[in-house]
C-alpha cells in the first residue's frame, strides 16, 4: 500500500506508531490534539489530517507501514 502520507505526518506517526493499533494511535493524536496551539501553528492540521488519513485504512493497511517512509514514497 501507498501511503498518502506528508513528511510531516509520516514523522508523526512515527513518534505514535508505538501506541500499537491503528485505532490507539488515533486515539493518542486525538488527546494530544486538545493541547495544541490552534492559533496560526500548523501542527493542529497536520494531526486532522494524519487522523482523516488513519480512519480512511484498514488495520492491515496499517500494519504494512514500516517506520517514516521516504519522501518518494510519500504523495
Amino acid at each position: 500500500m501507498k501511503a498518502n502520507l506528508t513528511y510531516d505526518e509520516a514523522c508523526l506517526l512515527q513518534i505514535y506508531s508505538d501506541a500499537g493499533t491503528r485505532r490507539s494511535v488515533i486515539d493518542a493524536l486525538l488527546e494530544i490534539r486538545d493541547y495544541l496551539d490552534w492559533n496560526g501553528d500548523s501542527l493542529p492540521e497536520i494531526v486532522d489530517s494524519l487522523i482523516q488519513k488513519l480512519d480512511g485504512m484498514t488495520e492491515s493497511e496499517f500494519e504494512e507501514l514500516e517506520g517514516i517512509p521516504s519522501r518518494s514514497d510519500l504523495g
